[in-house]
This record gives structure tokens, sequence and C-alpha cells, in this order.
């Protein structure tokens, strides 16, 4: 009897730990998809640049689709004072542009109840902190 207690027992534990194969795998394809997005939003700001509100909220939106949170809770945020974002054209090419994106990582620790942790321990978040050059040439300057 106490042999299978003792194996009943294991084999709860391995199925937990099987669990978060599953979800390190999840959390590894909403990463390598958030790593793509910032890639081409480097890309496209680069040539305006700076940051437009609406590639601003373009990526928050795209970002909330990809980790299914909310683009509230994507946080973008520039180099500045106050953390002001430079706009389009307000980086001359050659300098950079800096900025710092915030997104959440919810349910990183599988069965967090079964391991007795709080909601606020199974969430993170990961920071991408940028630099692209700005390509951005005014036209309207005369040579």
């Amino acid at each position: 009897m106490k042999n299978l207690i003792t194996t009943v027992a294991c084999l709860i534990i391995l199925l937990v730990i099987m669990l978060q194969f599953s979800v390190n795998q999840a959390t590894n394809a909403h990463l390598t998809a958030a790593d793509k997005a910032v890639a081409g939003f480097n890309q496209e700001i680069r040539i305006e640049g700076g940051i437009s509100e609406e590639k601003q909220s373009a990526l928050q939106e795209k970002m909330a689709k990809i980790l299914g949170c909310k683009a509230e809770e994507v946080k973008l945020t520039g180099k500045g004072e106050g953390g002001v974002v430079p706009g389009p054209g307000e980086v001359p090419r050659g300098e950079f542009i800096y900025y710092t994106l915030s997104i959440p990582l919810k349910d990183v620790i599988a069965a967090a109840e079964f391991w007795n942790l709080a909601d606020t321990e199974k969430d993170q978040r990961k920071t991408y902190k940028e630099a692209c050059a700005s390509e951005y040439i005014d036209h309207t300057q005369q040579w």
C-alpha cells in the first residue's frame, strides 16, 4: 500500500512537470513572434526617423494579439525626459532612435496553485531596450 501511495504522489509531480514543458514551448513561441514584431517595428521606424502614434498603437495591438493580453499592458517609452518617444522626422539620419518596450508574459509557470505560488509570481514581464539608426532624410531641406 505504501508503494501505491508514493507512486501516485510521484506521478502527480511528474505530470505537473510535463505540463511545464508545454507551457515553456508556448511561451517560447510567443517570444519568437514578439522578437519578429520588434525587428519589423525597428525597420519601419528607422525609415520614418521616429515613432508615430499610428506605429506605436499598431505595435501595441500586434503584441496584444500575439501575447493574448490588452494593448494597454504593452508599454512603449522613449529615452528622453518623461519617457517621450521621438516623433517622425525628429531623429536625423545617422543618429539613434532609443526606446524601451515592456510586454507581459502571463502564466509562465504551469499549475502555480499546485506549487503554492501567488498570481503575481506566475506572471512576468520582458523588456526590450532597443536602439536603431535613423535613415530619415528630410527632403524639405535644400542642398
